[in-house]
């Protein structure tokens, strides 16, 4: 409706010269249409506005924007969100509607999910850890020079046979076995105040004029450990520091992996009682050889320290805020567990300066993967460019680990517990029996292509690509593969060896103790060639000159190592 402006009056000599109205809306402007993607409705809504449309075309091309926008819309908190829109656009271009590509992406998903194992718990001892075994029994040879043949020997009787048999039975089955007393608590003590003194001194040392320092004694410091994101690690991929090579080279380590990698495979955990079957239970219940030890190779690998998250003593400051707790002399007994809000002095008197809070942001990211490429796993060993590592850095190290095939197997990780690791102290999850369904999950993945499109989204599952044939299969963190993960708390010294087809991870530290540990991996001496041999060994040999630790290696150390290949 026109409304009617009522003048006042005013006489003919002092009317005033009246100013031009507005130029009516172009109805040119007003008939641009309206697109069907985001991308090009906002172009449209610019292009409106620019050429003076009337605000009802304006509004109703902004309604239509906001609608086009909610049909890609797509939940914060995600580690690519700008990625996930833009996908959602590009589906809507096509035709497609973008919550229906979801379902379809998870109908893709399902066909592998279908392959997973049935959930399958180890058994818990009466103390909370893992069911774990003695140390595989090595029988060495008379003219040995072997100093520790007495530490790796046991009596050959019943009881001992039938440990060595049941621990590669629990292996079969879970994909995993836990060896206890694989160090001494001596080697452990050594091995953390090792890791400390690194810390201290190298990775996070005394900043020039800072009023505090980190110190394994005095946890209110360890806010200065900022190394939540990287999971605790080295910052090397690889560490030869003293002890951390002793390990490595340790009878002990290298039995219960030469026992490992030179089992047969066959049905004996699902009740198979044929001769061939009682015959191999015969032949790995017995002693180890000698020989057996000396065709494992070690990887050259690093530790982690997660700091504890609960109960945390805490250094009041001026905001009410502050970090840390007491520890003893390596750190072991990081936390008192109380709920208390006011912590006592040694001598028992209430200590105002210091509090117990819990500290949620120094828990690790729960996580779950493989440290191998699907795919690149069936390829035949001629096919994958692991014998072309160069070793010119030490991260080939890592790759080494991640570029394994069957056809170069088997292929063994492991970690080795520092301290007593109970079940919320956090530290490794394992999903039992997943080596079993490997082949069958791998084929139903489908194309790799789109795994490794979605690289970067924590909630799906992505293949990321790391060179030279190696790859890291990393499982979202709304699969289903979460509901089967369980954790293995295990005992300090303890060595536990997990199938590397076994999908693994870590979950987070829950408790007022820290968690300590070294990683060893192993495989087999046929399952590298000479010249791949000869150039890593060449490096280990710089890495030890370097740290000064070539006097550590043994002989059982130099041929696990691969040293005699230079």
């Amino acid at each position: 409706r026109r409304r009617t402006l009522r003048r006042p009056r005013v006489s003919m000599a002092t009317q005033p010269t009246l100013a031009a109205a507005p130029a009516a809306p172009s109805a040119a402007a007003d008939s641009i249409p309206d697109a069907d993607d985001y991308d090009a409705q906002l172009d449209v809504v610019r292009s409106l506005k620019s050429v003076g449309a009337s605000p009802a075309r304006v509004k109703s091309a902004a309604m239509k924007l906001a609608q086009l926008k909610r049909a890609t819309w797509v939940p914060s908190g995600t580690a690519s969100r700008r990625k996930k829109r833009r996908a959602a656009i590009e589906a809507a271009k096509e035709g497609l509607d973008p919550r229906e590509v979801e379902r379809m992406e998870a109908a893709r998903d399902a066909a592998a999910v279908a392959e997973y194992p049935a959930r399958d718990l180890p058994p818990i001892d009466a103390d909370g850890f893992v069911v774990s075994f003695p140390p595989p029994r090595v029988s060495f040879s008379s003219s040995s020079t072997s100093t520790t043949s007495s530490t790796t020997a046991r009596e050959d009787d019943a009881a001992a046979r039938e440990d060595d048999a049941a621990a590669l039975a629990f292996f079969r089955r879970y994909g995993f076995v836990v060896y206890r007393d694989v160090l001494t608590r001596e080697e452990c003590a050594a091995t953390r105040a090792e890791i400390w003194d690194y810390l201290e001194r190298v990775q996070f040392p005394p900043a020039p004029g800072a009023s505090r320092a980190l110190s394994r004694h005095d946890v209110t410091t360890w806010d200065l450990m900022d190394n939540r994101d990287t999971y605790g690690l080295a910052p090397e991929p690889s560490v030869f520091t003293a002890q951390c090579v002793r390990n490595r080279q340790n009878p002990r380590v290298i039995a219960c992996l030469a026992k490992v990698l030179t089992r047969e495979d066959d049905d004996v955990a699902s009740g198979d009682s044929s001769p061939t079957a009682a015959h191999r239970r015969a032949g790995e219940a017995a002693p180890l050889r000698e020989e057996a030890l000396r065709e494992v190779i070690v990887s050259q690998d690093r530790w982690c320290v997660y700091r504890p998250t609960v109960n945390v003593r805490t250094r009041r400051d001026v905001d009410g805020d502050a970090d840390g707790d007491s520890a003893g002399d390596d750190g072991k007994a990081a936390g008192i567990a109380t709920g208390a809000s006011r912590d006592r002095s040694p001598n028992g008197a209430i200590d105002d300066a210091f509090c117990l809070r819990d500290k949620p942001e120094w828990r690790t990211r729960p996580n779950v993967h493989l440290d191998l490429h699907p795919w690149n796993f069936a390829a035949p060993r001629d096919c994958l460019p692991t014998e072309d590592l160069t070793f010119d850095a030490l991260r080939d190290f890592s790759r080494e680990t991640n570029a394994v095939s069957s056809a170069t197997g088997p292929h063994c990780q492991g970690v080795v517990a520092l301290m007593d690791n109970r079940a919320e102290d956090g530290g490794t999850v394992l999903v039992p029996g997943f080596h079993a369904a490997f082949a069958r999950w791998r084929d139903a993945l489908g194309d790799p292509t789109r795994y490794a499109e979605n690289h970067e989204d924590w909630d799906k599952n992505r293949l990321v690509w790391r060179g030279a044939g190696a790859g890291s299969f990393k499982f979202g963190a709304d699969d289903g593969v979460h509901r089967l993960k369980t954790r293995v708390p295990m005992r300090e010294g303890s060595y536990l060896i997990w199938d590397q087809r076994v999908a693994h991870g870590s979950a987070p530290n829950a408790s007022d103790r820290p968690r300590m540990a070294q990683f060893v991996k192993g495989f087999l001496r046929r399952g590298a060639g000479a010249a791949r041999l000869k150039r890593r060994a060449a490096r280990i040999e710089v890495e030890l000159a370097r740290a000064g630790t070539s006097g550590e290696v043994s002989a059982l150390g130099a041929r696990v190592f691969g040293l005699d290949a230079v």
